[in-house]
């Protein structure tokens, strides 16, 4: 009986394959539910039966993706793009935002990671005073 040796090369390049094949349908399904959802909002402003308008639209408000938290941070942002903000700022402006922070063991951590990351990307500017860093918003 032959052995057959495991190819980590190959089946990375498999993976990687199979995640920009996922990531495209992910991309289309999404695009999709943008149309359905505006045509099924759009079209159930017509329907006359209060109760069933409603049940519609609350089935489309249920259907749309919750922000994550960078998309949230981005907001913060977006309504103070000329200020420099510290991380301990910026998860005081999502909690006045009402984001649920319970979630995360060390939200101040995760929120330092996403704007180290978003400075990486260049979306914030990373700004270094001794051992303090602020972030100012670059734009999208």
């Amino acid at each position: 009986m032959k052995s057959m040796a495991f190819d980590r090369r190959k089946r990375v390049a498999e993976l990687r394959r199979d995640l920009r094949e996922l990531c495209k349908q992910r991309d289309f399904i999404e695009d999709q539910l943008v149309h359905v959802n505006l045509a099924l909002s759009s079209l159930a402003r017509g329907i006359e039966d209060e109760r069933e308008r409603e049940e519609v639209l609350t089935e489309v408000a249920a259907a749309r993706r919750k922000p994550g938290l960078t998309e949230r941070i981005c907001q913060s942002f977006r309504n103070k793009p000329y200020s420099d903000l510290s991380a301990s700022e910026v998860r005081y402006w999502l909690e006045q935002e009402g984001v649920d922070m319970s979630g995360y063991a060390q939200p101040l951590a995760t929120i330092s990671a996403t704007l180290r990351r978003m400075a990486e990307t260049g979306r914030v500017k990373a700004k270094h005073k001794g051992r303090n860093v602020t972030y100012r918003w670059n734009g999208d």
